[in-house]
């Protein structure tokens, strides 16, 4: 009796939770002209989450035939998915993308059971690029046997992106085996430039689309791509798709998206996609966000932004497929756990979130180090990363090491962070809680530097010298980016000219980490 319980009240704190939110904004209202997708999650704060990808035994290969379609996998794919059988729909991801570019999140479970694999989730993951192709797969009227009611029902709304930027939801019934009925919502379709709204507002919701599990239900009444009036053009919109509009016309980024006014600390308690403004919940699980590409640049540069945990609590990590692939196909060792135990960031998220009094000082932690990672990718990594000869396939995997040795370290440092900001519901001892304190404001000092304390200070043919600083009270190794062991050597000698990408990771007292990044040239 003692575990049916527990068990009951998070299956009852999950049916009067507020809804699953997803939306897609197309590259015209983007801040750089890249389109995003994001997705909300709302469940329980036990109920976490994982990466997720088509290696469902771990052993460094991906399946041959994950969606088991007969079909060998043509794309490698990532994404994130429940981490227990709690959630019905465990087995499937909550979002996820693939080597095409291709994006796809769901907003409800429907009736798909424990022990499915949706196959509306799965195959395009493993064999979708575009939204045409995605058309044509459901026109196809795939579905699952729901083995409860014994009936090939099958209701739920997907999300999709394709590396062209289109962004389009999909409201899906499977009827029978051989009967099916979806309706599409263009974020591009003329039609929603005008919308009338229940209270008879007029609203713009041109470029975007959302959907939420909580929305106006028009229903379902029949094969509906030839949409027969404005608020069917609308789509069952939430609030989500009204408070995106408001954003359109200062454009929109993902920073923005994950943290609202990053630059005044006293609002950004209320951020855009964590609490209220977007999707309105009770509490938000989790949120995703995956950034796509310019129309010519490699899909394989779209970046997965994951809060693992309570969002309101935790910090967006940026993850790559081909990051992924690089590494034996295998993901960030942060947060990949299945138990629910003290090593895994949720679990102080989860903790972090129940203590309402630190909230603000969480913040002010895990603010700036998110955009730390935010300006590190798109201001740094990106820019190389594009000059490359994506033809060439020696300078994939060149990208691929990086993407690997970034993701793998932003998830060490943000989990650190994580565990540091829990510390003070444990201690009780006045000389920890003094050196806690002290490691906090060297730490937010560090943040403000951080694009300093890495400073190569010569470089003179294959030798690099950094610039020697003072850290007192700190460990730090340096990795210089040309596969030799890390070191605690401010001196380097190259073998090959190149360009190098080097970390400098510092760890404070309490196992704190943080670690700068710079690209050297080296011209033998």
């Amino acid at each position: 009796m003692k575990k049916i319980l527990p068990l009951f009240s998070l299956l009852l704190i999950a049916l009067v939770t507020n809804p699953c939110t997803e939306g897609l904004i197309i590259s015209d209202f983007t801040e750089d002209g890249r389109p995003i997708h994001w997705k909300l999650r709302m469940w329980t704060g036990s109920n976490r989450l994982i990466y997720w990808d088509n290696d469902t035994n771990n052993d460094g290969i991906p399946d041959s035939d994950y969606d088991k379609n007969g079909i060998s996998d043509e794309f490698a794919f990532l994404g994130i998915r429940s981490n227990t059988n709690i959630h019905p729909n465990y087995e499937n991801p909550m979002m996820g993308l693939n080597e095409a570019g291709f994006s796809i999140g769901i907003t409800i479970v429907g009736s798909a059971k424990m022990s499915n694999t949706n196959p509306l989730m799965t195959h395009p993951l493993c064999h979708i690029e575009s939204i045409n192709q995605y058309e044509e797969f459901i026109n196809s009227c795939p579905g699952v046997i729901d083995s409860y009611k014994n009936s090939w029902s099958n209701m739920n709304n997907y999300g999709v992106m394709d590396r062209f930027g289109n962004c389009v939801e999909f409201e899906y019934e499977k009827k029978s085996e051989y009967e099916c009925i979806w309706r599409k919502y263009d974020a591009s379709d003329e039609r929603r430039k005008n919308i009338t709204i229940p209270n008879n507002d007029r609203i713009n919701l041109f470029g975007i689309v959302a959907r939420a599990n909580k929305f106006i239900d028009r229903g379902l009444t029949g094969n509906l791509v030839e949409m027969q009036s404005e608020l069917d053009a609308s789509g069952r919109y939430s609030d989500a798709c009204i408070n995106m509009a408001k954003l359109k016309e200062g454009k929109i980024s993902v920073l923005k998206l994950l943290q609202g006014d990053s630059n005044n600390l006293q609002t950004i308690s209320n951020p855009v996609l964590r609490r209220t403004v977007v999707s309105q919940p009770s509490t938000n699980c989790s949120s995703m966000i995956i950034q796509g590409v310019l129309p010519t640049e490699s899909p394989l540069l779209s970046v997965f932004w994951a809060v693992m945990g309570h969002s309101d609590f935790s910090i967006a990590v940026p993850i790559w497929v081909n990051g992924v692939k690089y590494d034996d196909n295998k993901l960030p060792p942060v947060n990949t756990t299945t138990e629910i135990d003290t090593e895994n960031i949720s679990y102080y998220a989860d903790n972090l979130r129940i203590k309402e009094i630190y909230a603000n000082r969480v913040q002010q932690h895990i603010l700036p180090l998110e955009s730390k990672f935010y300006h590190e990718v798109n201001n740094l990594l990106l820019p190389y990363w594009r000059s490359l000869n994506w033809s060439d396939k020696s300078s994939m995997e060149l990208v691929g090491k990086e993407m690997n040795r970034y993701q793998n370290q932003t998830a060490k440092d943000a989990y650190s962070l994580m565990r540091f900001l829990y510390l003070p519901h444990e201690e009780n001892d006045n000389y920890v809680k003094f050196r806690y304190s002290l490691n906090s404001k060297f730490y937010i000092s560090l943040l403000e530097y951080t694009d300093v304390f890495l400073e190569i200070q010569k470089n003179e043919g294959s030798k690099i010298l950094i610039k020697r600083k003072s850290f007192a009270g700190c460990d730090y190794l340096i990795n210089y980016g040309d596969g030799s062991k890390p070191s605690m050597s401010f001196e380097h000698s190259y073998k090959e000219s190149g360009t190098y990408l080097i970390s400098l990771t510092l760890k404070t007292d309490f196992d704190l980490s943080i670690t700068a990044w710079e690209y050297v040239h080296i011209d033998i």
